[in-house]
């Protein structure tokens, strides 16, 4: 309606049985509104099924609502985490502003006060949240862009730290899962000429800006996925701004679009509007991010993206004449049906090599796959080529150099060994990686050997250099593929094509669909799965 407030869903539950409806919290504006039946709407309201029309009931208790300064969207945060009770029932844990701040631990039963007056003078609170997995640790975000942070739920008294951020307007909070001393706070502006993101390491003393390469546009909402992609160290951050989703993997110092679709013929598809996305939702457990936009509904992309990565190979060190077969393991399962003879080429010292098959030695999680070949007996250097066009069970091309556009031809894995018919190849590359204290391996002895024989050959000094493991290849972005809209969600497993969704309350399910465009999400499955949008 048009007096309608924040929508927040209630944390989800895992232990709770198959079909319990969800929580849903509704504000409304401090505008006096007499509905049909005469009666004045609560400030807050809650439902316990799943937020259908008629379940609503008021969850004011508590709240000093005479106090109230503002009747622009109060802000109302839900932690993402539920807590138990002295009983060790699971609550919702709240945050509300009238002109100070008031906790609920009771999923709204009951409110009490956080802190005195705040912010002082005429100031507003425009934002507030949560430290998941951390009791009573809230950020406060006002209008003129202060921020205060209580590590004791308000027992320090909500010390100001805004040391280096903007006096401007905090649209938002999004705090690490997995380390509450992380957070990043989210501000307003067009074209200001300064950051709109700034991440704090210590609880806000000081913060740090990692806008980059962002446009100068607002940040209204971030959600944060703890896993980090293999051989990264960056959360994955997703960012909703002025102009659609952002996504980085390197704790922001990089930034790309998210919803961009690259087509074979190198065209490209923005399957998100350039809106303001005022609102995130990441579900681990589906691998799917849901956005509220202003004016344009809600879309939902999965970001399971990745596209399959080779992450180990064997032989790792020189072998005997004989062999006939390497194998590879990737970083999520493959489907097999992809990953063929002719998705292979090889070459040894005299010319290619006939590959003979693949065959999956992983049948249930498709991880690791043997590629035999003629037998080879030759000493010396043997290549091998895999892909792009391995793909996974959601259809994602191979993506091996990390830059977020999956099947180039730069995507393939490419992998050497060597045959010696004698100890000396292998002896001489244990013994270079005994000195370095670190495993074998046949690529960091060739790239020596290669690296001297071209010194000598140029009639340069051995180079003096460290030996080093090579670093992690340079980060990248998720940018989604094409897949058909309204098809049923589903979880990902161990084999993501048998996967099916398991939320609470939710009917749907079926078999993993192919993914990577936004698609336009209904309210209802919004209340199942979780996000706010306006009424």
């Amino acid at each position: 309606g048009p007096f309608a407030g924040q929508i927040r869903s209630g944390a989800f539950d895992p232990n709770a049985p198959a079909g319990t409806q969800g929580t849903v919290y509704r504000t409304r504006s401090l505008v006096v509104v007499i509905n049909l039946a005469g009666q004045v709407p609560a400030q807050i309201e809650v439902s316990h099924s799943d937020g259908t029309q008629g379940t609503y009931t008021p969850a004011v208790t508590g709240l000093g609502l005479a106090d109230i300064k503002t009747s622009v969207f109060l802000p109302l945060a839900v932690n993402t985490v539920k807590t138990p009770d002295q009983n060790g029932q699971p609550q919702d844990e709240l945050l509300y502003w009238t002109n100070k701040i008031f906790e609920s631990d009771n999923s709204a039963n009951n409110w009490d006060p956080s802190s005195g007056i705040l912010p002082p003078g005429a100031d507003n609170v425009t934002a507030l949240g949560f430290a998941p997995n951390t009791s009573d640790q809230f950020y406060v975000g006002t209008q003129q862009g202060r921020v205060f942070i209580t590590l004791n739920n308000g027992g320090d008294g909500f010390p100001l730290r805004n040391a280096g951020l903007p006096a401007r307007r905090v649209n938002g909070f999004a705090v690490d899962p997995s380390n509450p001393s992380v957070a990043y706070a989210l501000f307003d502006g067009f074209n200001v000429g300064g950051g709109h993101v700034f991440r704090t390491t210590d609880g806000g003393s000081p913060w740090t800006d990692i806008s980059s390469n962002l446009p100068d546009v607002p940040a209204y909402a971030m959600a944060i996925d703890p896993r980090p992609l293999p051989g990264f160290t960056g959360e994955r951050l997703y960012l909703g701004t002025g102009v659609g989703v952002f996504v980085s993997t390197d704790n922001g110092a990089t930034w790309k679009q998210l919803g961009i679709h690259r087509n074979a013929d190198g065209t490209t598809v923005q399957t998100l509007p350039n809106v303001p996305v005022l609102d995130l939702q990441f579900n681990a457990n589906f691998e799917e991010l849901v956005a509220a936009t202003q004016g344009r509904g809600a879309f939902a992309i999965s970001t399971q993206v990745i596209g399959p990565r080779v992450i180990a190979s064997t032989p790792g060190t020189p072998v005997l004449p004989g062999i006939n077969a390497i194998t590879v393991t990737f970083n999520e399962p493959v489907d097999p049906r992809s990953f063929t003879a002719a998705q292979v080429s090889a070459r040894g010292p005299n010319g290619p090599i006939q590959v003979l098959g693949v065959k999956d030695l992983d049948p249930v999680n498709h991880l690791t796959f043997q590629v035999s070949f003629a037998t080879q007996a030759t000493d010396g250097i043997y290549s091998l080529t895999i892909g792009p066009n391995v793909r996974d069970f959601l259809g994602n091309a191979m993506d091996q150099n990390n830059n977020g556009i999956n099947g180039e031809m730069s995507d393939a894995f490419n992998m050497q060994f060597t045959i010696n018919t004698t100890d000396n190849g292998r002896f001489i590359t244990g013994a270079y990686h005994d000195l370095l204290n670190r495993s074998a391996d046949t690529f960091g002895f060739l790239n020596f050997l290669s690296e001297r024989t071209q010194d000598y050959h140029l009639g340069r000094s051995p180079r003096r250099r460290d030996f080093q493991h090579q670093p992690a290849p340079a980060a990248r972005s998720f940018l989604p593929v094409l897949r058909e809209p309204a098809e049923p969600r589903r979880q990902l497993g161990r084999n993501p094509a048998l996967a099916q969704c398991h939320a609470p309350g939710c009917d749907r399910g079926g078999r993993a669909r192919r993914h990577g465009r936004f698609r336009r999400v209904l309210p209802d499955r919004l209340r199942r799965h979780g996000s706010r949008l306006c009424e």
